[in-house]
């Protein structure tokens, strides 16, 4: 399990909180290529005000000076958690946006993104990297710039940092963890 600086253990203490163990190991990935035993998800959780708040101070430690800055929004997708996206974008003072996964109304994107300008995409957990790629390709399509993503929890049995390296896209993640380190988590 790797970290950033967490003196306080909210991240650890938030990730216990989002933490759910499948019967068996489910598949995941676009070719059903990876498999995982526990299932790291804020999104249940941040309908709970406290959990909001703590989500939010965590996740807007991991916006560094490099990564907000020229920043004009942060994007996350529809189907992640736009309700902490949302709230951290609050929180960093920038407006924010979702992109879906199909358009409606002929668009992909709803919300404040300035094309021409920097966008840093967000969602809490990150693990074949495919839907925060999209996300970039549908931001670039419209004219954006995007360099960075930050995730709060990067699953190690993804890709997702290879992915966004070969969109020329770092990954900012507050933790990169696995089932091995998962399942020491749950005990």
């Amino acid at each position: 399990m790797t970290t950033t600086a967490d003196p306080t253990g909210e991240l650890e203490r938030l990730v216990r909180r989002g933490l759910r163990e499948f019967d068996s190991p489910r598949s995941f990935g676009l070719l059903g290529q990876f498999t995982c035993r526990y299932f790291v998800d804020f999104l249940d959780a941040v309908h709970r005000e406290p959990f909001l708040i703590a989500a939010t101070g965590v996740a807007s430690r991991l916006f560094s000076p490099a990564v907000l800055d020229g920043a004009v929004s942060v994007v996350g997708p529809k189907n992640g958690n736009a309700v902490l996206c949302n709230a951290l974008a609050r929180t960093l003072a920038l407006p924010s946006a979702s992109v879906r996964d199909y358009p409606l109304v002929g668009r992909y994107i709803e919300g404040v993104f300035e094309p021409g300008r920097r966008s840093v995409v967000f969602d809490d957990v990150s693990s074949d990297g495919e839907i925060l790629a999209d996300v970039v390709r549908h931001l670039r399509a419209a004219g954006a710039r995007v360099d960075h993503a930050v995730v709060v929890v990067n699953r190690l049995e993804g890709d997702a940092r290879e992915v966004l390296a070969d969109l020329d896209v770092e990954l900012v993640s507050g933790l990169d963890v696995g089932d091995d380190e998962l399942a020491a988590l749950r005990e």
